[in-house]
């Protein structure tokens, strides 16, 4: 779990009906130090109530995901995945206040039917969260609320700041490729002899596939399995090679086979140019490069603010040994992400579906 996918976990977190101490000479406190500010930006305060919140809301997800002892696992330089992740908390909480304090340069506010809509979820959520959850963050129904419609305000104001953004996308960049693919498997504990076998295999397939203009057919007649995939440059799950070799195919042109860390690929180009598909990521992209803008603007935004940060308090939430789930349910909850995670490793093992499940994986995280 590098920097990158904390910073990408750590967005502004919505309440559901499924989600749900301290060093320093201050002891984890909410009824004494609820009040207090915890960080300061020119004139505006969060509270360590509402930082602790929103620091519990995401100890919740990674519990739920991987169980309670997450918390003592050391990263690079000796972190521990505990401090690790609230550091981008903290960071987090940072932007978010320094957003909250332009909103009135947008105009921005939340409506009446938001707010309705709002309180509702309140409801609902204060109703299903743990025991654990109630006695670590002394939920209440007003301060709750007031999270979700500052969440509200950040969003917009993102939208905002976003449309600003003097990007572009060119036709090239969004192009999808529609392609058929046979891959002949291999791993890092196979020899070299394999790894030749394979490679034999594939060049094998080629030249019959050249002869009939048709990766397809040539395959199924020696029985491989061809599957089909439809990606772009934009695809940072797509191995470079793959990229780089197939991208530049003109239509029914077929690679010659490709050397990966999974396997040889035979690549055969369906179609230049997928329209819908092309379109699609073209919208993509675009929201990814006025993300980029806002990202840079919040940064700046940050950087020029007076910020302060009462370190002491700050450290009196912690994870580790505080949950905000039952024994039961992390090890429920962490012995399913086990499960999972070993199917994945038997699936990793047939790489037939390598670009396929990438490609796969990609339109979802685009589609959210």
């Amino acid at each position: 779990m590098n920097g990158k996918k904390l910073a990408t976990m750590f967005m502004t977190v919505t309440l559901s009906i499924g989600m749900l101490v301290g060093c320093g000479k201050k002891a984890f406190d909410l009824e004494k130090y609820g009040e207090d500010a915890v960080v300061t930006i020119d004139e505006s305060s969060l509270s360590f109530w509402d930082a602790n919140f929103q620091a519990r809301l995401l100890q919740t997800q990674y519990e739920n995901t991987y169980g309670l002892d997450v918390w003592i696992e050391t990263l690079e330089q000796n972190e521990t995945f505990e401090t690790s992740v609230k550091n981008t908390v903290l960071e987090g909480l940072k932007r978010n206040l320094v957003v909250l304090n332009h909103a009135k340069d947008y105009d921005i506010t939340v409506t009446d039917e938001e707010k309705k809509a709002i309180s509702g979820q309140v409801d609902t959520f204060l109703e299903q969260i743990t025991d654990e959850f109630k006695e670590l963050t002394k939920p209440e129904q007003e301060k709750v609320e007031n999270y979700l419609e500052e969440t509200v305000m950040i969003q917009k104001v993102a939208s905002a700041v976003a449309k600003e953004a003097d990007v572009t996308v060119t036709d090239e960049e969004a192009r999808q490729m529609k392609a058929n693919y046979v891959v002949f498997s291999f791993d890092s504990t196979d020899s070299d002899s394999q790894k030749a076998n394979a490679k034999n295999k594939a060049q094998k397939l080629v030249s019959g596939a050249k002869k009939i203009n048709s990766l397809a057919q040539a395959a199924n007649k020696v029985k491989l399995e061809v599957k089909e995939a439809t990606y772009g440059a934009n695809n940072e799950n797509i191995p470079a090679e793959i990229l780089e070799a197939s991208m530049k195919l003109k239509k029914n042109e077929i690679t010659e086979p490709i050397e990966t860390e999974y396997g040889y690929y035979v690549i055969q180009c369906m179609a230049y140019n997928d329209k819908k598909a092309t379109k699609a990521a073209k919208e993509d992209i675009l929201t990814e490069k006025q993300m980029e803008y806002y990202n840079t603007v919040s940064e700046k935004w940050v950087e020029e603010a007076e910020v302060k940060v009462d370190e002491e308090l700050w450290n009196t939430i912690a994870f580790a040994n505080h949950p905000t789930i039952s024994e039961v349910e992390s090890t429920t909850t962490h012995t399913t992400e086990e499960s999972n995670t070993s199917v994945e490793n038997e699936e990793n093992k047939d790489k037939n579906s390598s670009i396929e499940h990438t490609t796969e994986e990609t339109d979802t995280k685009n589609n959210s």
